[in-house]
This record gives C-alpha cells, structure tokens and sequence, in this order.
C-alpha cells in the first residue's frame, strides 16, 4: 500500500508513522517505511510504504519532488534553516533576492547540511556537529539539481511579523534540536532587528535536493546570508496529498 500523508511541521518522520498506526488501527502492526525524509521544521507530503510496496522503497526514492519553499534573506544559521543557532547577515536588497530565486534552476554542486542525518563512517552528520568534531571527516557534496523554479514573491518583511509563527513551528518540535538556543537566537535578534526579505518560490527538484542548501548558498552568493523559513512538499513523483 502506498499512502501519501500530509506531515505537519515540528513532527519527525517517525511521530508521523506513529501517528498513522495510532489512529488507522489496522495498520497498528504494519511494518512501514518513508520514501524521503522531511526535517521536523519541514510539513507536507510523507510518502508511506507497507506491506509488498515496502520493497519498491528504492524505486520511490528517485521520484522528483515539488515544494513551496519560504527563504528568509538577512539572516542565516547552522542549520540552514530557522531551527539552527543564527548570525545575522547583511541588509539585503529585494529586487536581487528575487533575481537570485528566479535563477535558481540548474545543477549547482553543494555540501551537504551538517546538520542533518545524512551517514559518514557510520554517524549521522548532525552527530559530528554537535561534538564538533566536523574537522574529523570530509562533508560530503553533492550535485543538487532544480528543474523548475516559479518564483511567488519577494518583498521586505519585518522580524515582528515573522516571530509568532517562528515561535509556534519551534515549539512544536520535540527531542533534542536545540530548539531553546534556537528560540533565544531568534528573540535577541528582535532586539535590533535586521533588515529582511522574505521570498516564496515553487521548486521542482530532483532527488538528494536539499532545500535548505540551496537557501543558504543563495545567501553566501549574495553576501546578505539567507536560511530556509518554512517549507512545504506538494508532490513526490505522481502522489500528491489528492492521491
């Protein structure tokens, strides 16, 4: 059985299978897998494989994926994302923001985030980095390949207006994220606010694509630093969440 479900932000992939077995009972004891990985600050389709389509898992891993993703110019973090510990940026300059979104399709060669669970000699990245212990071993790269990039908006945008929301998608995530240093960062941020551009950009990326990657490479080639906001996938392949 192949179901797509809709995972909301601040869940691991694992609360939402756990969440899947507690209110479908006759999955309760079905074995299941995931094909893709979304962060915990990441909601949207979770493509779940049971039973014999559990063995197709490989297959299901090269579909290209699509997202509406939300970048935040002005600011960056560890993380790549607005679950990391920040640094503010530089005043960016909205009409090059939007620029840099719009060009976004392309192959573009690209560390991996060390943050993430992605495995070198047997640890997850994120494992590494918070011993840091990231001089110990090479982070791998990768070629990160966008097919389609349908910009939304790009404006200016105070802290303010972002914080509320910013506050609810950390709260919401539980185990250990660091989520209270994230949080500190965020409010002592507010205290001399920096100039921000916020912009909403439709990806259509190949598979191993790392959102935020491409969020925080689009800061470093601007000069301003940038980190993913919020990020929704609407498809995997041929399964939507109206699948």
């Amino acid at each position: 059985m192949i179901l797509p479900i809709d995972k909301p932000p601040g869940w691991t992939p694992l609360e939402a299978l756990q969440d899947l077995r507690a209110r479908t009972p006759a999955l309760a004891d079905e074995a299941m897998v995931y094909a893709g990985r979304l962060d915990p600050m990441a909601e949207g389709l979770l493509l779940v494989l049971t039973g014999e389509d559990r063995y197709a898992l490989d297959a299901h891993l090269l579909h290209d994926k699509e997202y509406v993703a939300t970048l935040l110019f002005g600011v960056q973090s560890d993380t790549h994302d607005a679950l990391g510990r920040l640094t503010s940026g530089s005043p960016p300059d909205h009409v090059a923001c939007a620029t840099a979104v719009d060009s976004l399709a392309g192959a573009h060669d690209l560390p991996l985030p060390v943050w993430s669970s992605y495995r070198v000699q047997g640890r997850a990245l994120h494992g590494w980095a918070r011993e840091g212990r990231l001089n110990e071993i090479t982070v791998p790269r990768r070629t990160m390949t966008v097919t389609a990039a349908t910009p939304l908006e790009a404006r200016p945008i105070a802290l303010a207006a972002l914080l509320p929301d910013i506050r609810t998608r950390i709260e919401r995530v539980r185990g250990e994220f660091r989520q209270a240093d994230a949080l500190a960062d965020w409010l002592y941020l507010s205290q001399t606010p920096p100039s921000l551009v916020r912009a909403r950009v439709t990806l259509v990326v190949e598979s191993g694509t790392y959102i935020r990657a491409l969020a925080h490479d689009l800061g470093q080639r601007l000069g301003c630093g940038a980190l993913l906001l919020s990020l929704r996938r609407t498809r995997v392949g041929p399964f939507t969440l109206a699948s």
